[in-house]
Formats: structure tokens, C-alpha cells, sequence
């Protein structure tokens, strides 16, 4: 609770309790790890030629859909007089948040175990940039 409220590391053995992971587990990793203690907001991640899991211990991770301009949506309002367009701001007109993932959550897990596969579409990954 600590982690999400004031901001601080949560604890690995908490970590492996929240996703269910034998106790030691991230030790043993630890030593196949990059760790990012202090990322800035809006570091966009994933620009790695391998792919990548993300543990995250604090903050949070934003996971964006780029979308192409034929799918942004524009509406006219006749009521309000107002026009409205669908999927505006997150960085700019033509991105979606998909999700927000606080710590205790493991990003970029499809990409990871299917990126060599034909099974995904590399235009569905998501944009993961980091977060408050």
C-alpha cells in the first residue's frame, strides 16, 4: 500500500507474494536485471533490441495505444454546440491509455513470450512510458 500511496520501493518478498512466486525468485533474477532506480516521467521504454520484461517496484507504468489517424474520432455535439474528439491528450491527439500498472506488476509479457511468434501483431504492442 506504502508503494502506491507515498511513492516507495515495494518489497521483493512482496513482490513475489502479489504475483505468486516461490520465495527467492527475484533474488535468483536479480543478477540477469537492468535496475532503473530513478526513471523520468514520460520515459518511453521497450526500445531494446531483445525483449523485455519490466518488474515495477515503484511508480507505475502507462500503457499506450498509438492510434492511426483514420481511427481518432471527431463528433459534432448539436446540443452543446461543442465538438468533440474521441481519444485526445496522454501525450497528444492519437494516443490511448490502455492501462496503468502500479507496483507489484510485470510489463511487457506478451511481447517478451511472443514477439518471435507470427501470433501478434507488432502494431498492437503497446507504448510503455513511465508514469506518476
Amino acid at each position: 500500500r506504502d508503494a502506491c500511496i507515498k511513492g516507495s520501493r515495494l518489497d521483493e518478498g512482496a513482490f513475489e507474494a502479489i504475483n505468486r512466486l516461490p520465495t527467492g525468485t527475484m533474488g535468483r533474477l536479480r543478477e540477469h536485471c537492468t535496475v532503473n532506480e530513478r526513471l523520468e516521467h514520460y520515459t518511453v521504454l521497450g526500445d531494446t533490441p531483445e525483449p523485455t520484461l519490466y518488474f515495477i517496484f515503484r511508480g507505475a507504468l502507462a500503457l499506450i495505444h498509438q492510434l492511426a489517424n483514420s481511427d481518432i474520432i471527431f463528433a459534432e455535439s448539436g446540443r452543446l454546440h461543442a465538438e468533440v474528439k474521441g481519444f485526445a491528450g496522454r501525450g497528444g491527439a492519437g494516443k490511448r491509455l490502455r492501462s496503468r500498472l502500479p507496483p507489484g506488476h510485470v510489463a511487457g509479457k506478451v511481447k517478451f513470450f511472443l514477439e518471435d511468434s507470427a501470433h501478434v501483431d507488432a502494431d498492437v504492442y503497446p507504448i510503455l512510458q513511465v508514469s506518476s
